[in-house]
C-alpha cells in the first residue's frame, strides 16, 4: 500500500523533529530540573525554533499547498521567537490558530511554538486535535510524548554580571589647565592672568569598582532592565572622587520588519560624596533591514538627555542627539564606526548660551584567543557655543573639540575571571585657554563575569 500524502506530511516533520529536536532541543542533564528522583528536561527554545525552520523547508510540498497566508503568519512567528519577542510570537500564533489549517505539519509546529513559549494548555490541545484527525505514526507519537515531558516549561530568565575592581594612575586627575596664562577683556582693558596652582595639572593613583548587572524579561515583555555603578576613589584628592549609577529598561519590538529598541535610564553622579547631576535619558535605535547582509549592519537612533546640577542649576539643560553607526562582523575583527549631531538647550541663563556639536568615532576588537580579546577605540566631538563666553571680558565664543582615545585587552584567568589591562588619552582643545587640558591614564583589573 502507498502511503498518503498526510502520512509522507508527518514523516517528513518526523526526520527533522525526531532527530534533532531530541538531540538540540533540551538542555544538558546538568541544566535540568529535578522532582524527585525524575528529571524533567526544560525546552530550549532557540534550539526548537532552529529545528521547526528546518521542519518548514523539509515539508512535504502538498502539505502547506494553497495557504501563503498561513505561511507569511507562520515565518513571522518563527522569526518574533527566535529573536526573543514572545509576546510577538504568540500573537501571530493566536492569529494563525483562528485560521482553517488542514496540514498536520502545521498542526504540529503550532503545538511545539506554544509549548516552548509555556502555553501548556493550548499545546496540549493541539496534540490532542494531531492524534484523533490525523491518525499518526509512532515518530511523530513519540515527539508528542517529549513535548508533554517537558510540561512545557521554558527556560530560566537570564541574567549577566559584570565586576571589576581596578587600580590606576591618571597624569591629570583634576583636569587642570594646560596653559596657566590666559588674558581678559580686549585692547586697553585688557589684563594678563595666571591661574592658581589648584588649577593646574594634578596627578594621582586611584582605585577603581565598576558593575554591570543586566537581566532578561522577554518571555514576559520583550524588555531587559540594567544597572550601572562607577566609582573611582582617590589617594590624595578625595574631593574629586566620583561615583555614578544609572538604572533603566531596554524594549525591543518589531515595526513593518523594521527592529526597533528603546531605552529610558535615570542616574546620578557624586562628587565627593555630594550629588553633583541627576540624569534623565530617554533613547530609540533601529536596525536598518535592507542593509544587514554580508556581515554588514547599519543603526540610526536618537534621544535626549536632562541633566540638573544641584548645585549650580544655571548650567542645566537639555541635549538632543541622532546618530548613525555601520557595523562588520568577520572571524577576526568586529568593528564599527559612528557619527552624528547634538544641540544642547540650556534651561536657564547658561554662559555661551545654546550649543551644537557633531561627533564619530570607530571601534575595532578581535579575538586573540576563545576568551583573549583586544579593542581600540577613538572618539571626537565638538561643541560650539552659540554666544561670547562672558561678554566683555571673554568675548569668544567657546570652540571645544575633544578626543579620546583607548584600548583594552582581556585575559583569562580563570572560567568566569579575566586580567585586564586599559590605557586612555584624553585631548581636549579649546579657543579659550583656561578650559584647555591633557590626560592620560593606565589602569590593571581584575574582572568576574557571570
Amino acid at each position: 500500500m502507498q502511503p498518503s500524502r498526510q502520512d509522507e506530511s508527518l514523516q517528513a516533520v518526523a526526520t527533522c523533529s525526531f532527530f534533532t529536536l531530541c538531540r538540540h532541543a533540551f538542555v544538558a542533564p546538568s541544566g535540568m530540573s529535578f522532582h524527585g528522583n525524575h528529571p524533567s528536561p526544560r525546552l530550549n527554545i532557540r534550539a526548537a525554533t532552529l529545528c521547526l525552520a528546518a521542519m518548514v523547508a523539509g515539508l512535504a510540498p502538498n502539505a502547506r499547498a494553497g495557504t501563503p497566508a498561513h505561511e507569511d503568519t507562520y515565518r513571522a512567528a518563527m522569526r518574533a521567537l527566535t529573536e526573543g519577542r514572545e509576546s510577538d510570537a504568540r500573537e501571530a500564533l493566536n492569529r494563525l490558530r483562528t485560521k482553517t489549517l488542514d496540514s498536520p505539519g502545521a498542526w504540529l509546529d503550532l503545538a511545539i511554538l506554544h509549548c516552548s513559549l509555556g502555553d501548556r494548555d493550548v499545546a496540549e490541545q493541539l496534540f490532542s486535535e494531531i492524534e484523533k484527525k490525523f491518525s499518526p505514526p509512532d515518530a511523530i507519537l513519540e515527539i508528542i510524548a517529549l513535548q508533554r515531558a517537558t510540561q512545557c516549561r521554558t527556560i530560566a530568565i537570564g541574567s549577566q554580571i559584570r565586576l571589576q575592581v581596578s587600580r590606576g594612575y591618571e597624569s591629570n586627575a583634576n583636569q587642570g589647565v594646560r596653559n596657566p596664562n590666559f588674558s581678559i577683556g580686549s585692547g586697553t582693558n585688557r589684563v594678563d592672568l595666571t591661574v592658581l596652582p589648584d588649577f593646574l595639572p594634578a596627578p594621582d593613583h586611584y582605585s577603581g569598582v565598576y558593575l554591570d548587572h543586566r537581566r532578561s524579561h522577554t518571555p514576559n515583555s520583550n524588555y531587559e532592565s540594567f544597572i550601572r555603578f562607577r566609582g573611582r576613589d582617590y589617594d590624595t584628592l578625595s574631593h574629586l572622587d566620583t561615583n555614578s549609577f544609572i538604572t533603566g529598561i531596554e524594549k525591543s519590538w518589531i515595526t513593518e520588519d523594521w527592529p526597533v529598541k528603546g531605552t529610558a535610564a535615570v542616574g546620578v553622579t557624586t562628587l565627593a560624596g555630594k550629588p553633583y547631576v541627576y540624569q534623565t535619558q530617554l533613547q530609540i535605535n533601529t536596525l536598518i533591514p535592507n542593509l544587514a547582509q554580508n556581515n554588514w549592519s547599519m543603526v540610526a537612533g536618537g534621544g535626549v538627555t536632562h541633566l540638573h546640577y544641584p548645585r549650580f542649576d544655571s548650567a542645566d539643560g537639555h541635549i538632543f542627539e541622532s546618530w548613525t553607526g555601520f557595523r562588520n562582523r568577520s572571524k577576526i575583527f568586529d568593528w564599527q564606526i559612528n557619527a552624528g549631531v547634538m544641540h544642547d538647550n540650556p534651561v536657564r541663563n547658561r554662559p555661551g548660551g545654546h550649543r551644537n556639536g557633531l561627533f564619530g568615532g570607530f571601534s575595532i576588537k578581535s579575538a586573540l584567543s576563545s576568551k583573549a580579546e583586544v579593542e581600540i577605540a577613538w572618539q571626537r566631538q565638538r561643541w560650539l557655543s552659540e554666544k561670547a563666553q562672558s561678554p566683555g571680558l571673554i568675548n569668544q565664543r567657546r570652540n571645544q573639540e575633544t578626543e579620546i582615545f583607548s584600548a583594552a585587552a582581556s585575559f583569562p584567568v580563570t572560567k568566569n575571571s579575566f586580567l585586564i589591562a586599559e590605557i586612555q588619552s584624553i585631548k581636549n582643545k579649546e579657543n579659550i585657554s583656561i578650559f584647555e587640558y591633557r590626560s592620560r591614564s593606565i589602569q590593571l583589573g581584575w574582572q568576574y563575569r557571570i
